[in-house]
């Protein structure tokens, strides 16, 4: 059990703290429902009221459901606040949780029985945060700047990078992650080829400044993403994970089952149209089977040979496709790249990030989330246009950190795949494949940022943090999904036995 001991908190401190609380959650309530005058002022009112109870009496349960709302509700059904983000479900849910944590370990000091907190990469994480501060301090807008370093950076990466750890170290915690996580995306993937198949988003259809997005003439879906990128990212996060259990799989109908939902991902990932996920989901598959493989020099050389057919039916698709030979032209062309080309634009974004930077601005940059504030010109030909989001997060981080932000950033990336190394290394032979996934997660991410900018948006960025929290907790006092002992007993030395 997770739970804490049967003792109840002590009544003069729930008196103290709760009192003043509600007087105050009532007092807030009741002014927005007097200055609004809409019911559903009040009903939301009570409704966070009833998360917060919720949250704090089962924070375990509560932090996978909230996994799950993250995934399924797309953070774009919210209020605008200017130029904020959007304030919508979500958002409101993890608020109630955080608060709820606050409480909890005001009661009780911790927030289970049977787990240990701990701080891994508190050094470079706390001089990286310090930086945002100042970086925001001199920002040119200081109240978006404030909002990113502590909403999206603080609470939405790494406290959650913190939380996956201590939770993690609970028995059967994972397990039941892993259950929410896959339940979600068989939905996403579900959503995705409806959205193909009826030609529109039924989210996006709420907001009309939502264009319909193609690609080499095909709609490119996003299901309940902001972006079809975005998606592609989420499905790169959760299939090392389907990996795993496929290769440590004991039976048929689970090995088919995993295959189906493997199927599914790629599927999804197939109709975002968005390249650099496509090459990442390759990677991913390559890394795990060149994993299995390692010791065994005749399925080496059968990989081989799989690898070379691979390639000529890509090659043969190129030449002969024109939808083909449209979406991966300008990566074998660069000379001919134009305008319109994404790896055109990447160029033009590094050089005026560049050009925009000066040497007072050079140490801690322009302020967090303050790139499409900051008036970056892009100079294309004999014309200029002003660039409001950079499809490359690293100049993305450069802009915006400074070169002190950036290398600290980099420092940690590092420093996370080094230890996902390790953990691979170390692992005991149950949870080999489990370690691989997280370090899978983490390098697949890392790369695909050189063409998207995707750490700060959730719950990308927190699912990149699951993944190095995994890195971090092996060996988890559980397997991938069966007991470690069984998931063992198919392997020969590490290697995948069918």
């Amino acid at each position: 059990m997770n739970d804490l001991s049967k003792r109840a908190p002590d009544a003069s401190r729930v008196g103290l703290l709760f009192g003043p609380l509600f007087l105050c959650f009532v007092g807030l309530v009741v002014f927005a429902f007097t200055e609004a005058g809409f019911l559903v002022v009040l009903a939301g009112g009570a409704l966070f009221f009833l998360l917060l109870i919720l949250c704090f009496a089962a924070p375990e349960r509560m932090f996978l459901l909230l996994a799950a709302s993250s995934i399924l509700i797309n953070l774009d059904v919210g209020v605008k606040l200017g130029d904020l983000p959007r304030i919508g479900p979500t958002r409101v849910f993890m608020a109630a949780f955080i608060l709820a944590l606050a409480l909890r370990v005001f009661f009780y000091g911790r927030l289970a029985v049977g787990a240990r907190f701990r701080l891994p990469l508190a050094l470079p994480v706390g001089l990286y945060l310090l930086s945002g501060v100042i970086s925001a301090a001199t920002s040119v807008a200081p109240l978006v700047s404030a909002y990113a370093v502590f909403g999206r950076e603080i609470i939405e990466q790494f406290l959650f990078f913190y939380l996956f750890i201590y939770f993690l170290g609970l028995p059967g915690f994972f397990g039941r992650l892993k259950s929410v996580i896959y339940a979600a995306t068989i939905l996403v993937c579900l959503y995705a080829a409806v959205e193909a198949i009826i030609s529109y988003n039924p989210i996006m259809y709420f907001f009309p400044e939502e264009p319909i997005d193609f690609r080499a003439g095909i709609l490119r879906c996003r299901a309940t993403f902001f972006h079809p990128i975005a998606l592609g990212c989420y499905l790169n996060l959760v299939a090392p994970f389907v990996l795993a259990d496929l290769f440590t799989a004991k039976d048929l109908f689970n090995r088919l089952r995993l295959l189906c939902m493997l199927a599914l991902i790629c599927l999804a990932s197939f109709l975002t149209v968005s390249r650099a996920p496509w090459i990442c989901l390759a990677m991913e598959i390559g890394i795990f089977i060149l994993f299995a493989c390692r010791r065994n020099i005749s399925r080496l050389f059968q990989l081989l040979i799989l690898g070379a057919v691979a390639a000529a039916i890509f090659f043969l698709a190129y030449q002969s496709s024109q939808t083909v030979n449209k979406l991966f032209h300008p990566f074998f062309n660069p000379t001919s790249l134009t305008e319109s080309s994404t790896p055109y634009y990447r160029w033009v974004v590094i050089k005026s990030v560049m050009d925009k930077m000066d040497l007072s601005r050079t140490p801690f940059g322009f302020g967090p989330n303050a790139f499409f504030l900051a008036g970056v010109k892009a100079r294309y030909g004999d014309h200029v246009r002003t660039l409001t989001a950079p499809d490359m997060h690293y100049a993305k981080m450069g802009f915006e950190f400074g070169l002190v932000g950036l290398g600290l950033f980099l420092l940690i990336l590092i420093m996370v795949m080094w230890r996902g190394l390790r953990a691979v290394k170390r692992a005991p032979p149950g949870q080999k494949y489990l370690a691989l996934a997280g370090f899978a997660g983490v390098l697949g991410f890392i790369v695909v940022n050189f063409t998207v900018s995707m750490f700060q948006i959730y719950p990308l960025g927190m699912l990149f943090w699951l993944c190095a929290a995994i890195s971090e907790s092996i060996p988890l006092p559980e397997g991938i999904g069966e007991d470690a002992a069984e998931a063992g007993a198919t392997m020969e030395g590490d290697v995948y036995a069918p």
